[in-house]
């Protein structure tokens, strides 16, 4: 019996080691705003069109355009391409945890990283906007939004 128990204890502490590790500034706002190792996007906009493509893997990947009305990190521009998907990581411990789509006509808060001109969202970040307005408390953190150019 003692031989199972340990055994038992080994299998759980061994799959908790493999647990999913998310890093702190892809889910508190104080910890990506002081982060200085990443291209910060951090901008309230409109989606224009979202073009949805199913990946040979199963990730449906969605192709997002939008235009955007307040920038607060990055370069502000009036127009964004960004990357979305869902089911990824499937089968790991990390399934669902970046997974992220918008749909035509919604207004968001997009907190991520820009790559080669393409927005990547961070799901834990990003807020939807129902009221056209930014939690205060959030836009608070975030200070003075830049102009569009």
């Amino acid at each position: 019996m003692k031989k199972h128990f340990t055994a038992l204890a080994l299998c759980l502490a061994a799959q908790g080691a493999f647990a999913c590790k998310i890093p702190p500034q892809a889910y508190d706002m104080h910890a990506y705003l002081k982060a200085s190792d990443m291209p910060k996007v951090v901008v309230k906009a409109k989606v224009d069109d979202v073009t949805e493509m199913l990946r040979q893997d199963g990730v449906v990947e969605q192709r997002v355009e939008l235009t955007a009305s307040s920038w607060w990190r990055g370069e502000a521009m009036p127009n964004i391409t960004m990357i979305a998907s869902t089911g990824g990581m499937s089968g790991t411990s990390c399934e669902g945890v970046w997974d992220f789509s918008v749909k035509k006509g919604e207004e968001w808060l997009i907190v991520g990283v820009m790559t080669d001109g393409i927005v990547h969202p961070l799901p834990k970040l990003s807020t939807k906007i129902t009221d056209g307005r930014i939690p205060p408390q959030l836009k608070k953190m975030l200070g003075r939004a830049k102009a569009v150019s």
